[in-house]
């Protein structure tokens, strides 16, 4: 016997919404990583929850160049200047 479907909808109650959260949370992270190693895919994943909290996963290996892409899309929404000098900052101190 298979699970039943559920109605896809904001669930109201806030505890439950919560919990809710925090299953599917890691479930989606666990989802990320076998991609990642069953399909040797670059994988970065970004969630934030209701209250602004980061939940982040991303690939073996490929942090630097996830970083470096989501610098490069900051750069076309916002137009900086010194993207090279950001990249060589976070490389150089370590935050990749």
């Amino acid at each position: 016997m298979g699970r039943g479907k559920i109605e896809i909808k904001r669930i109201e109650n806030t505890t439950n919404r919560q919990v809710t959260f925090s299953k599917r949370r890691q479930g989606l992270l666990k989802k990320a990583h076998e991609l990642a190693v069953l399909c040797d895919a670059n994988i970065g994943l970004v969630v934030f929850s209701h209250s602004g909290k980061l939940f982040e996963y991303c690939s073996p290996g490929s942090r630097y160049q996830f970083l470096c892409f989501f610098l490069i899309i900051l750069n076309l929404l916002f137009n900086t200047k010194n993207l090279s000098a950001d990249v060589s900052f976070i490389y150089m101190t370590g935050l990749f």
